[in-house]
């Protein structure tokens, strides 16, 4: 017979859970919160992107982020930087730090600083629609510990973690433990 309660490595594992679930439910520009605040006030769910449609059957998911060859191209002058937790300068960049000013500088569009935050300002899309400048996101919606820039159909930019400074990584890889391959994201102006 087994005993019931909560024993401490349980404990521990529901602390973890509880301050990610704190976390993506408070995320004002793309948790849970956010999204059914948007929802009742008849508002597309996240901020910055647009209705996804469907056509004979099969969904359309728009061109790719306008501006796509700029953001691959401010994203490629960052190739070779080191990486530094927060940072979004040519002195040291974290993922979406690149993201963030790959966006900004490339198409004009502003991003928070945040991966998940990021990943909410747009919609999954099929793997094989990948363009150059879509958002490559590791993790599950609303928790998206690593993101990078897709270059093509294969590859992408990304600031990955301390010592490896900013460089090209295949995109069909399992960059983060504990999650899968990635999805793709596509940020509609």
């Amino acid at each position: 017979m087994g005993a019931t309660g909560l024993n401490l490595a349980g404990l521990g594992l529901a602390s973890a859970g509880g301050i990610l679930l704190w976390s993506a439910v408070n995320d004002p520009a793309g948790g849970p919160i956010a999204v059914v605040g948007a929802l009742l006030k008849g508002t597309t769910p996240t901020p910055g992107t647009k209705t996804v449609t469907a056509s004979t059957g099969t969904q359309s998911f728009g061109s790719a982020p306008s501006g796509a060859g700029g953001i691959v191209g401010v994203a490629q002058t960052y190739l070779g930087t080191p990486y530094s937790l927060g940072g979004a300068s040519h002195s040291g960049i974290d993922c979406s730090g690149l993201v963030l000013v790959a966006y900004r500088d490339g198409a004009g569009i502003t991003l928070p600083h945040k991966a998940t935050a990021q990943a909410a300002r747009g919609r999954a899309i099929p793997r094989d629609q990948v363009a150059p400048g879509d958002l490559v996101a590791w993790g599950v919606p609303g928790n998206y510990p690593h993101i990078a820039i897709a270059t093509d159909a294969t590859m992408c930019i990304g600031a990955w973690t301390w010592g490896v400074p900013c460089r090209y990584d295949v995109i069909d890889q399992k960059a983060v433990p504990g999650f899968g391959f990635p999805d793709i994201i596509r940020v509609m102006g």
